[in-house]
């Protein structure tokens, strides 16, 4: 199925290939699908799940929710989960959710580690204030004392 063949309310939702190239290269695990890898996948697990119940206008109903909702997803995250889901869900309303189901935590451990490490992640300790900085005075009794 090919993006023209899409609702407008779902291709609105869907990210072009282009704005990805964005990305820092740190982020290269996060990007995105293709979209037609997406609709492609998506259209086969569908087929997988028992369809034939479907009109063809659920059907594409069904695959413009399903993109909106996967288009973040990157793409070798998006086939893990999509193989998962053929293989457990019995119904189109399983799909979705056993592919986040199968990919949130890896996305999730993905996300986290692409962020940048900023000052505000740092835990330094300001100093305590009951430490007492020694006089030159102070250093000289030291000094003095210990023959230094």
């Amino acid at each position: 199925m090919e993006n023209r063949n899409l609702p407008a309310v779902a291709k609105q939702g869907l990210q072009p290939i282009e704005s990805v190239n964005a990305l820092p290269p740190m982020s290269v695990g996060l990007r995105p699908a293709h979209t037609d890898d997406l609709l492609s996948q998506l259209s086969q697990a569908l087929a997988l799940v028992g369809s034939a119940g479907m009109s063809a206008d659920d059907r594409e109903e069904w695959l413009a929710a399903a993109c909106i909702k996967l288009a973040d997803v990157p793409a070798d995250l998006l086939a893990e989960g999509i193989d998962y889901a053929s293989s457990v869900a019995d119904h189109p309303a399983k799909i979705i959710p056993a592919i986040m189901a199968e990919v949130t935590e890896s996305w999730e451990r993905r996300k986290r580690l692409a962020r940048p490490i900023t000052p505000s992640h740092l835990s330094i300790e300001p100093p305590r204030e009951e430490f007492e900085y020694c006089s030159p005075e102070a250093a000289a009794a030291i000094r003095k004392e210990f023959g230094i």
